[in-house]
């Protein structure tokens, strides 16, 4: 047994890179690339930032010529409390005023946080206590580094002071009873460790969820309490306030002022410590600062004026208790709908979720089957995948053969064929067979390990328009106060001046003007434009085997100009064949597979396999030298060996080496001591889906583009075949060749058209391709068994299946969100805007009360939510559990995906509103989601149930802000009206949803002419959205009023005929004086039939979504 450690963490050595599936690119430390191609001729330098991997090794020493030795630890924290933007500018602050910090990552979706931390300046401890000081923020440290297991064990801490076995480095402290341990794999198992001598029992802990979802758990939860609290505690006042009661108003002033004190100490006191911090520790002005000077204000008046009610003399304006604490609850409405929304988000792209929790363990004859937890998993395990189940990690097939579904993994649907010696991935669902797999991966290495933290990094990293962002958001709330006060000023002028006020009514009325103008604005959406947007995009593209590494690359993919191809297993499937042979003396061909033998390129494996078949065994050959781009050079019996391209052997006018590329062949060359020995010709085929993408991009006006190492004739015939023009093939590429002219293309003017468009993405796949990709403007690697980790180090992008179709999955996500981050920032300026010039009184008349300015936090975040997003979502939250409790259920096999279970039909487009997968009740619902009867009568609940909800917000809010409450004493009042209105209305809304359901169901499938965007229309299909300049995304507008204004019009002057007048309209003019409330008082088929050219529109011509939600509602008014 070794000596327990003397520190807490240790210091360990980095684990070399593996050359299995995507390397060990999230949880090791990685070379620069300017060190891994140190052996290039010179001028190959490495401009890219993104190339530099961030080091996730505990306190590794690292050497300083003026400090001495230092140590470093890299820090996750998980961080509670983060609401918005300016939450996160705060906590960047806080640790970035540390000297100790450094490569500080922050994100706001994700609540965390990574740095750096130098151990010598400062500890971690002293770290968290200053955030605590300054921030008010809970943190909780994420360990990311070596297997780890969590165990259960009587007094946690004395257990930590015994002596340590071989292999764990670090023990963590959960509670009294249960550890964290951290451990070398490669020295001791999970199971060896908890079967170790320990002088007391071990036992495996219940497993841990995901950090990032827990903490956004706790928040939701927390929100959802407070938000509950707040309601049950503003009802009453609100009755108090406005209901016609008696009058007892010092009673009821009482009551209104013991329930607003608890609201204004219970929900709104947590906003005063966390906005004070910020202004003096870390001199942030946030949206925090605003709710406690809107609602303190409100507060502090109402208290006042009942202070002067219990004296005798009341102000005229009264006390408003009801502002402050309506205000407080919707602001918690809203939060609370944020955090559940983002939680959701980032739920539904959670890639850790695909990890099976067990697994079966048997020995190499597939007998004494054992199942495990797979957090139990030691290297040389042998596992059992029985069928139509989760493989639970990374491995080697030794026994029985299947199909594999890997789409959740690659994003392809079609299952693989696995037999002995084939890879199976962490996630895949196997298929009919059974399968006896090696592990060559644990679970905390595996694929889904990597891709998950692949995609963090993604979330982490931050696009350019981000700071645009964050700098709005940062002068956004001192701006508003500014207008705060300019607005309390210029109504105390008014109301003396203009109105012949009082000065304390005037100073009155200001305030409420002031208030309004404080707490309406919302800096968040500002700042959640882009985050939101880029993690659902990044969990999106992973989804369909698309891999970012950085945000940036999300942001500028679609503006590509040019796309480069490397040809050998890019454009092919570099599984060259050798098709002619020329070989001198079957002698000579030991000495060849001994220099080749180990070589990794297509073209030496290729040759290599083909001797190897013709039964030829190896020699010896010392010093081989690789030489990218050229060959390989070696020593045997003292000869010089060589082989590979003929330009570098100088080879090219050789009469055999003619022939072979003058058939279009990829040519091999072998010399000994400079004389040819042999030359092979070899043949590749294109990828399936290659002509088909290169197609589609040229469709996009972008210019496609080879660059191969290999020879002219085998080149041209590709891009002959492909459609790609002679003056964009480049052959016999050196990796620098490569470079110059990437680096030309990314340099050179603009698109004539398009100038913004100067983007140049390299998609390649082998270790030669790293400086292309380092020097591209988005580096895309193809991923596949024999890839290169240096290459995939470099690379901006990783594809996670060898189809090219990817690169055009890249680009639309990239375009939808770049579109919705745009849309954000539209709709924040825009609200924004005109909510402050509403709350300031701008327009006089028409202004927002006070006590209703809260509602800004949830209509700011509501955007542009269409019917099949609805219905997306109800699914998702309500009817997939409500149709599997009240209806037969069904099991369906574990190996079902999104298209099976009829919700990829609703998802061909990726959409990046709330990408919500199917939950477990989907599974056990024997009525399908793409069942047209199912979505017709969800559609139903959805248009009833919302029509209500919206009915009774919008009236109730119009009856108490702008309608004229004198017109209820107008002798054409009905008695009971409004008690009237609402129950014709209650009985018109369901039999009107019922009407409309057909028109939504249209809509959803795909049968009217609504589109996305003009670009998302089919290039092949002339309509007026392809029309030079986009003419019908302007006369849409005019052309949609003009038909929907003409339609009503004539179907009303129908409806006054006086056959059906009688039946069908009279009840629409029964309302002399109508209130809000009679916005659906009228019979349900007369509303439905003035709504049909609404309807009708759609399905005559090409109308945009995002241009007929806004026609509807304007012209709907």
């Amino acid at each position: 047994m070794a000596a327990r450690p003397v520190a807490a963490v240790l210091p360990l050595k980095p684990k070399q890179p593996s050359s299995v599936l995507l390397g060990d690119i999230s949880h090791q430390s990685h070379p620069r690339l300017d060190d891994c191609c140190s052996n290039m001729p010179s001028g190959c330098a490495i401009g890219k930032e993104s190339s530099d991997m961030i080091e996730s090794i505990p306190c590794t020493t690292i050497p300083d010529l003026e400090k001495g030795i230092t140590s470093k630890e890299h820090i996750i924290l998980s961080v509670s409390g983060l609401t918005c933007t300016g939450c996160e500018t705060k906590l960047k602050r806080a640790l970035g005023s540390l000297q100790s910090v450094q490569n500080l990552k922050t994100s706001l979706v994700l609540s965390r946080a990574e740095f750096d931390l130098n151990c010598d300046v400062q500890s971690l401890d002293e770290v968290l206590k200053h955030l605590g000081k300054t921030t008010e923020f809970k943190c909780e440290r994420i360990i990311d580094r070596g297997s780890r297991v969590d165990v259960i064990v009587s007094d946690a801490a004395e257990f930590m002071k015994q002596d340590w076995p071989r292999g764990v480095t670090e023990m963590n402290l959960i509670d009294d009873q249960s550890v964290n341990v951290v451990y070398d794999a490669k020295i001791i198992g999970a199971r060896d460790l908890l079967e170790h001598g320990w002088d007391r029992p071990l036992s495996l802990a219940p497993p841990r969820s995901d950090p990032t979802l827990l903490a956004g758990d706790k928040h939701v939860r927390h929100m959802g309490y407070m938000t509950i609290l707040s309601i049950i505690l503003t009802v009453p006042v609100l009755v108090l306030a406005w209901a016609p009661l008696p009058k007892h108003e010092i009673a009821y002033g009482s009551a209104s002022l013991a329930l607003a004190t608890i609201v204004q100490i219970v929900i709104a006191g947590p906003f005063y410590p966390k906005a004070l911090k910020a202004l003096m520790f870390s001199r942030v002005i946030e949206m925090d600062l605003l709710i406690v000077l809107s609602t303190s204000a409100a507060y502090i008046f109402s208290v006042v004026s009942f202070g002067y009610l219990v004296v005798g003399k009341p102000l005229a304006t009264g006390e408003f208790f009801e502002t402050s604490t309506l205000l407080v609850t919707l602001i918690m409405v809203g939060r609370y709908v944020t955090a559940l929304a983002r939680q959701k988000a980032v739920e539904s792209i959670s890639l850790r979720s695909l990890q099976t929790p067990t697994a079966t363990l048997v020995d190499e004859s597939g007998a004494n089957e054992k199942e495990i937890d797979v957090r139990l998993l030691q290297h040389g395990d042998v596992l059992k995948i029985l069928p139509d189940s989760k493989i639970p990690t990374d491995g080697t097939v030794i026994g029985g053969s299947s199909e594999v579904d890997e789409s959740m993994i690659t994003g392809e649907p079609i299952p693989v064929e696995k037999f002995p010696a084939s890879t199976v991935v962490a996630g895949s669902v196997n298929g009919s067979g059974t399968l006896i797999v090696k592990l060559t991966r644990l679970p905390a290495d595996n694929t889904i390990s990597v891709i998950a933290g692949l995609v963090d990094q993604a979330k982490l990293s931050k696009p350019r328009i981000q700071d645009i962002a964050d700098r709005v958001a940062s002068f956004f709330v001192p701006v508003v106060i500014t207008l705060s006060i300019i607005t309390f000023v210029i109504w105390i002028a008014v109301g003396i001046t203009v109105r012949s006020q009082s000065g304390a009514r005037a100073t009155t009325e200001a305030i409420t003007y002031a208030i309004t103008v404080l707490i309406v604005s919302c800096p968040c959406a500002i700042g959640l434009a882009v985050p939101m947007v880029i993690v659902i995009a990044s969990g999106v593209a992973a989804e369909r085997g698309v891999i970012f590494k950085t945000a940036n690359s999300i942001e500028v993919a679609y503006k590509a100009v040019n796309v480069v191809f490397d040809k050998t297993g890019t454009l092919t499937h570099g599984k060259l064949t050798v098709a002619v042979e020329h070989i001198s003396s079957n002698d000579y061909l030991p000495l060849l597979i001994s220099l080749i033998g180990s070589n990794k390129h297509p073209i030496s494996a290729s040759v290599a396999t083909h001797l190897r078949g013709r039964g030829i065994s190896a020699s010896t050959v010392t010093d081989i030298k690789v030489h990218a781009g050229k060959g390989v050079e070696g020593l045997a019996q003292g000869l010089t060996l060589r082989a590979g391209n003929s330009r570098w052997l100088n080879l090219s006018s050789d009469p055999q080496v003619q022939s072979v590329l003058e058939q279009g062949y990829t040519a091999f060359c072998f010399t000994i001591n400079d004389t040819l020995a042999a030359v092979f010709g070899l043949e590749d085929s294109l990828r399936p889906d290659a002509l088909e993408t290169v197609t589609k991009l040229q469709e996009r006006d972008i210019s496609v583009h080879i660059l191969s190492g290999d020879d002219d004739g085998p080149v041209h015939s590709i891009a002959r075949q492909l459609g790609i023009a002679a003056q964009n093939v480049r052959s016999r590429c050196t990796p620098i060749d490569k470079q110059r002219y990437i680096q030309t293309l990314v340099n050179q003017p603009g698109h004539p058209h398009k100038k913004i468009r100067t983007t140049t993405i390299f998609v390649g796949d082998g270790t030669n391709d790293a400086i292309a990709l380092a020097s591209s403007t988005i580096g895309v690697h193809m991923n596949q068994e024999t890839g290169s980790d240096v290459a995939q180090s470099a690379a901006d992008v990783v594809l996670m299946r060898p189809s090219l179709s990817s690169i055009l999955t890249m680009i639309n996500i990239s375009e939808k969100a770049v579109r919705r981050i745009k849309f954000n920032f539209g709709w924040s300026f825009v609200y924004n805007v005109f909510a402050i010039l509403l709350g300031a009184g701008a327009f006089v008349d028409a202004r927002i009360p006070p006590r209703f300015a809260g509602l800004g936090e949830l209509v700011i975040r509501s955007g542009n939510i269409t019917m099949d997003v609805f219905l997306d979502i109800c699914d998702t939250f309500f009817f997939d559990r409500l149709y599997a409790t009240i209806l037969p259920r069904q099991n369906f096999p574990s190996n079902n995906t999104l298209h099976e279970l009829g919700v990829e039909a609703h998802n061909q487009h990726v959409r990046l509103y709330y990408p919500l997968q199917p939950s477990q009740w989907a599974a056990s619902s024997s009525w399908r989601r793409d069942d047209l009867s199912r979505q017709a009568l969800s559609l139903f609940l959805i248009t009833w149930l919302f029509g209500v909800l919206m009915y009774f917000l919008g009236s109730t809010l119009l009856y108490h802000t702008i309608y004229n409450k004198s017109l209820l004493k107008h002798p054409k009042y009905l008695p009971h009206q409004t008690r009237l209105e609402i129950a014709q209305s209650m009985f018109a809304m369901p039999i009107m949803a019922i009407l409309t359901v057909p028109f939504f169901l249209a809509e959803i499938h795909g049968w009217t002419k609504l589109y996305d965007f003009p670009s998302t229309a089919n290039p092949n299909i002339q309509t007026p959205l392809n029309m030079p300049w986009k003419v019908w995304t302007i006369l849409q507008y005019p052309l949609f009023i003009l038909f929907t204004d003409t339609g009503i019009y004539f179907i009303h002057r129908l409806l006054h005929h006086p056959s059906i007048y009688r039946f069908i309209h009279k009840r629409h003019h029964k309302w002399i004086i109508p209130t809000p409330y009679a916005s659906y008082a009228f019979n349900p088929v007369d509303g439905w039939a003035q709504g049909l050219p609404y309807h009708v529109f759609p399905l005559l011509f090409p109308l945009q979504k995002c241009a007929y939600l806004g026609l509807f509602d304007l012209v709907g008014r």
